[in-house]
């Protein structure tokens, strides 16, 4: 066994030797290689998307109560069936490069407009920077639309507003996006629930640290573990091949 166990190290120091350099080299020009064409290939993703990340009535009430009227511009909101709801939404750019202010159709607004009712009141609630914060100036253009200035979202940069709906039929304010963007071919709108592409409220999040990026991405992930691998057993004969030398 031991005669076996030294004429395979002798033979693998030989190698070593003779082969190890070529192998390293080969090895690092072809993954390059790889990297370089995979990233000509590669089309960075460009998306934006809005999700209802919070929902709260400002009251809750089943049924019409004897003497319990709440009212809003004179009208009993009780007696009519509508209802006020605090709605938080994040934007947030969830793709892979930045959107720029030219790239939005100047024509269209860009924000939210809802369908069921009419919006009371639009605030900022949270902001990924101060750029963001001080220049996306989301203001109330008339009691259906909430427009946000047309401003750079670069990648998983966010903004958050808080909007008070007073919703016609008493359930959950449903909204559309307005606005158009090159090169998204439409706009995402998760409503708050569990979904594969919602945004997820922690930007550092393991899994989707682990999950970002297209399949170029992850297959030049792999090429790299993969040279990094090789090179490490590559060290590991050599030391071996020295030590036997000794």
């Amino acid at each position: 066994m031991d005669i076996s166990f030294s004429k395979i190290k002798e033979k693998i120091g030989s190698v070593e030797k003779k082969y190890a350099w070529g192998i390293i080299g080969t090895g690092v020009s072809l993954t390059f290689g790889i990297i370089g064409l995979f990233s000509f290939l590669d089309n960075p993703k460009k998306n934006i998307s809005f999700q209802v990340i919070d929902e709260l009535p400002v009251f809750n009430v089943n049924k019409k109560i004897d003497g319990l009227t709440i009212l809003f511009n004179s009208s009993d909101i009780l007696s009519t069936k509508r209802n006020l709801v605090i709605t938080r939404v994040r934007v947030k750019n969830t793709g892979d490069i930045e959107i720029l202010p030219t790239q939005y159709d100047q024509q269209d607004p860009w924000g939210l407009e809802i369908q069921n009712g009419q919006i009371i009141e639009g605030r900022i609630f949270d902001a990924s920077s101060e750029y963001v914060r001080n220049k996306a100036r989301p203001k109330l253009v008339n009691k259906k639309v909430y427009e946000i200035e047309k401003i750079i979202f670069e990648k998983e940069q966010y903004l958050t507003f808080e909007l008070i709906s007073l919703v016609e039929d008493g359930g959950s304010p449903k909204f559309n996006v307005l606005g158009k963007i090159a090169g998204i071919k439409e706009i995402d709108f998760y409503e708050k629930k569990e979904s594969p592409g919602e945004i997820k409220d922690n930007l550092f999040e393991f899994w989707s640290k682990v999950h970002y990026g297209s399949p170029v991405v992850h297959i030049t992930r792999f090429l790299l573990y993969l040279l990094y691998i090789s090179i490490f057993m590559i060290l590991c004969i050599t030391l071996v091949s020295a030590e036997s030398k000794k």
